[in-house]
This record gives C-alpha cells, sequence and structure tokens, in this order.
C-alpha cells in the first residue's frame, strides 16, 4: 500500500533548544526538521547552538547532528526525536559515539516519549515484518501462509492500537497523550467511533485543544463510510472527458476503485480484479475506478497495458483528487463496495473475499 506526520500540539509558548557538546566531539552539522514546516540548519558549529520555535503546548521535532570526534578525527552522525515542550532544553552530545543527555524543561517528557516510541517501535516492525511475508505468500499463491499471515497482522495491529489506548486511558491529562491520540486516529481511521470513544477519555483541557477538535471532527466526517451508512454521491470525468456520477450505477453491485498507474500494489492487483469483472459483470457487478493520476497519457496507457474493461475517472489531482478527497484516501489501493442501492456493505477486500460476496450475492442458487 502507498501513502501519502503530522505535529500534534494547547498552550502557546516558546521553548528554546541549545545543542552543545563536552568537547570530545564537534558538532559539524546539526539540522532541526519538524512537520509543520520548520526547518533549521547550523553548519560548522565548533561546539554550540541554539533553536527556538513557538509550539502549542509540545512539538515533535526530528533533530540529525553530524559529528567529529576531535581526538580520533572520526566521523559519526545522529537523528533523535525529540518531544519539545515551551521554556528551556539542553541537550549535551558526550563521548566519542555521539550519547546524549537531556535537561530542562523536556527533559521528563523526552523520556517518556522514548519509553513510548520504543514500545511502538517492536510492534511496528513486527507489523512491517509480516507484511513483507505476506506479498511474498500472495505472490507465490501460498493461500495457506497469506491467510495466517493476515490474522498475524491484525493481531499485531490491534496490540499497537491497544498501547496507544492504554497509555492515553492512564494518562488523561498528559501532554503525550495528545500525541498518541493523534497517532491512534491515523491508525485506526477506519473506526472512528473507536476514535471519538478514546478521544472523550481525555481530560476536558486537551480535549479542547485544536487538535484534538479536528480529530473530532475527522472522526465524525469518517463515520459517513461506515459499513452500512450511504456512499456519497460524487461527479468526476472519465477518459473521454464526460461527467460520470455515482448514483447513475446504482442497481448494481459496485466497487469503487482508487488507484493510481504509479501505484504498484494497484497494478498487481488489477488482473485479479478483471477476473471477476469478467466473472461477475453479466450478473450486476461492475468497477468504478477513480485514479490518483496527474498525467492522462501515463493513466490511459496503464488502462490499456492493464486491459481495464470497466469505467474509469479522475481530475489528474494526484492526492488532491477531489472524489479521493472526499472519501479521505489517504494511501492506495482501496476500495469500497456498494450493494444495489449504493449502500457500502465492504472496504478493502482482496479478490477472494470480494468473489465470496459477489458469489454469495449474485450467484443464483436452485
Amino acid at each position: 500500500m502507498i501513502t501519502s506526520i503530522a505535529n500534534v500540539h494547547a498552550e502557546d509558548g516558546k521553548f528554546n533548544l541549545s545543542v552543545t557538546s563536552d568537547g570530545k566531539i564537534i558538532l559539524k552539522r546539526v539540522q532541526m526538521l519538524n512537520a509543520d514546516g520548520y526547518e533549521s540548519t547550523l553548519k560548522d558549529v565548533a561546539k554550540e547552538c541554539t533553536f527556538s520555535n513557538t509550539v502549542n503546548r509540545y512539538g515533535v521535532y526530528m533533530l540529525s547532528v553530524s559529528y567529529l570526534n576531535a581526538a580520533s578525527k572520526k566521523s559519526g552522525s545522529l537523528n533523535i526525536q525529540l518531544f519539545v515542550k515551551p521554556g528551556d532544553t539542553k541537550l549535551i552530545f558526550q563521548g566519542s559515539e555521539g550519547k546524549y543527555s537531556i535537561t530542562g524543561t523536556s527533559a521528563t517528557a523526552q523520556k517518556g516519549y522514548e519509553v513510548f516510541v520504543s514500545k511502538d517501535q517492536v510492534v511496528l516492525k513486527k507489523i512491517l515484518s509480516f507484511e513483507s511475508s505476506l506479498r511474498q505468500y500472495e505472490q507465490s499463491g501460498n493461500k495457506k501462509m497469506a491467510a495466517q499471515t493476515k490474522d498475524s497482522i491484525s493481531k499485531a495491529e490491534m496490540q499497537r492500537k491497544n498501547l496507544y489506548e492504554s497509555y492515553i486511558r492512564q494518562h488523561p491529562d498528559d501532554e503525550l497523550s495528545l500525541y498518541a491520540m493523534g497517532m491512534y486516529n491515523l491508525i485506526n481511521r477506519e473506526n472512528p467511533l473507536e476514535v471519538k470513544s478514546l478521544l472523550s477519555t481525555l481530560g476536558k483541557d486537551l480535549q479542547a485543544t485544536e487538535e484534538m477538535m479536528e480529530i473530532k471532527k475527522d472522526a465524525e466526517e469518517n463515520e459517513k463510510f461506515l459499513i452500512g451508512a450511504k456512499a456519497p454521491d460524487f461527479i468526476q470525468a472519465d477518459t473521454n472527458g464526460v461527467s460520470i456520477t455515482l448514483t447513475s450505477l446504482q442497481g448494481k453491485y459496485v466497487l469503487i476503485d482508487f488507484w493510481a498507474s504509479w501505484c504498484k500494489p494497484c497494478r498487481a492487483q488489477n488482473p485479479s480484479l478483471l477476473r471477476l469483472y469478467q466473472k461477475y459483470n453479466d450478473k450486476g457487478f461492475t468497477i468504478l475506478g477513480v485514479s490518483l493520476d496527474s498525467k492522462k497519457d501515463a493513466w490511459l496507457k496503464a488502462i490499456h497495458n492493464d486491459k481495464l474493461e470497466w469505467q474509469q475517472v479522475s481530475d489528474l489531482n494526484l492526492w488532491n483528487n477531489a472524489v479521493a478527497k472526499q472519501y479521505k484516501i489517504t494511501s492506495v489501493p482501496q476500495n469500497f463496495l456498494l450493494d444495489t442501492h449504493g449502500v457500502i456493505i465492504g472496504k478493502n477486500l482482496n479478490e477472494d473475499e470480494l468473489n465470496e460476496v459477489l458469489e454469495k450475492q449474485l450467484t443464483h442458487k436452485p
């Protein structure tokens, strides 16, 4: 799956982060980046530099440092994720290994952040490993191992969700819970009711922050795409410039397929979609492809090369595709299966899952 971290911040305040060496190493290049667009780089700094910025309660930054061991003349580098709060914080690099210590207003929060992120990374690495194995099993056609690996992925994803949920419930008034809530929303967007429920356990002060109100609004929007909800209508031009509406396809089972010519996982699943289309099209099933392409030639070439027979629409605006934004698409491929009344009955179904639903709904039984 191809995807497209936001800074999660309530009290405005300026932070000052001083970065110094204990004398055993020389700071060659120090750069600080943040998802909100803040970037500051200091080069050829001998022993000390300072970063300042305004944050809302806190900010998560990446500090990238290149350094030189003053004695051995050997170079090294280090990337540090920092949980910075308003006030003065000092980071001191110690010894030839580039180790560091932190004091000041962010010290306690940084320690908690590092512990939390290290736990998250253990689970995330497990998920990524399972996903890699799953791709191999699917490519080799090993359905038994693919099914077992999917089950392992689901369990690991639940473990990751529980990690965030447990921290938030145990620390309802902690700024780190704002970060955790933001991440929980990202990994659990498919379950907006769960997001809203967990958000309600935060302290009132944290719930009132701009970021948490945005998460609540986002969850309420995502409720429109729950299974059982009627899919929102849309209109977009096909390959010939003719406007197509979703409601024009009512009366059939419709798979809305979000994809792009540049998306390898999308292209890899097109043969399976073609098989299902040819199997069930004359029984009342169709597909509407929504492409996140930007170049019409590449879009048309992919349709031709993959022999896609169903209707395709796009406004050639990449991730800003109007329908993709309306449907909260942040990764591709994704799909929604609608019944004959335009009601969502499935999401992100693979070939076997989609075949099972269509077989049940469209094959006449004696």
